[in-house]
């Protein structure tokens, strides 16, 4: 699996974590803007550490920053807006 991947999935499920604490604690606005923008800031620690991934693995730095937005926010905003909706019609 080539790095890239890695940290696609690894940000898809940090979307989906970040919708599930939304919904779970309700929040709304720019709170739930603040959890969603935290997780995704800790998903740099986990490249790191959890998949034991470097620059050098990249094209270049900006490339760790950008990869795996989309799934990131598809995972998050979507299930969140989703489920909110559902929940408060």
């Amino acid at each position: 699996m080539t790095p890239n991947m890695k940290v696609y999935i690894l940000r898809g499920i940090f979307g989906l974590l970040a919708a599930i604490i939304c919904i779970g604690l309700k929040l709304t606005g720019i709170l739930g803007l603040s959890v969603g923008i935290f997780l995704y800031g800790l998903t740099l620690p986990a490249i790191k550490h959890l998949l034991k991934l470097k620059v050098e693995d990249f094209r270049g730095p900006e490339e760790i920053y950008f990869n795996g937005l989309a799934p990131f926010l598809a995972g998050w905003i979507i299930t969140w807006s989703i489920v909110y909706a559902f929940q408060n019609p």
